[in-house]
């Protein structure tokens, strides 16, 4: 029997897992350790970003063999233009997430986008993200953090 649950981080909703999921009748999501094999690995096109300028956003994302369902989010820094969405993604702009999924399989994806900070942006810039395998939440690690040229 399949559910879907909820990913919950700071009370966003961050991802909708299928099946496996935790919490007993309430429907929340235990803390889980990573899946054995899993693992969403995020890497930048550039070594710091130009305000103004496209950036390439991309996530090795490997699922634990077996898996039946997984979802994905990445959260750019706030004020930065989304686009050129990779397999069939989307973004959510009330919540500022870049979404993939729910993909129904084991497969190995690489999913991208392109972020263009605004002109006035400075400093040191935070994404975060997690990717969820059958009720098992990892955060995006990698190339996390973007520094101004």
């Amino acid at each position: 029997m399949r559910r879907i649950c909820c990913i919950l981080l700071g009370g966003v909703v961050l991802a909708a897992v299928f099946s496996g999921c935790g919490g007993g009748s309430s429907g929340g999501v235990t803390p889980a350790t990573s899946p054995t094999g899993s693992s969403a690995i995020s890497t930048f096109s550039a070594a710091g970003y130009t305000p103004g300028g496209g950036a390439l956003v991309t996530l090795a994302v490997t699922p634990p063999t077996g898996a039946s369902a997984y979802a994905v989010q990445d959260g750019p820094p706030n004020g930065w233009t989304v686009s050129n969405i990779s397999a069939s993604g989307s973004y959510d702009a009330v919540n500022n997430l870049v979404k993939w999924g729910p993909f129904f399989d084991a497969t190995k994806r690489t999913l991208q986008y392109t972020v263009t900070p605004p002109l006035g942006s400075s400093g040191t810039q935070q994404f975060a993200g997690v990717a969820s395998f059958d009720g098992s939440s990892i955060a995006i690690t990698g190339s996390r953090t973007f520094a101004k040229e």
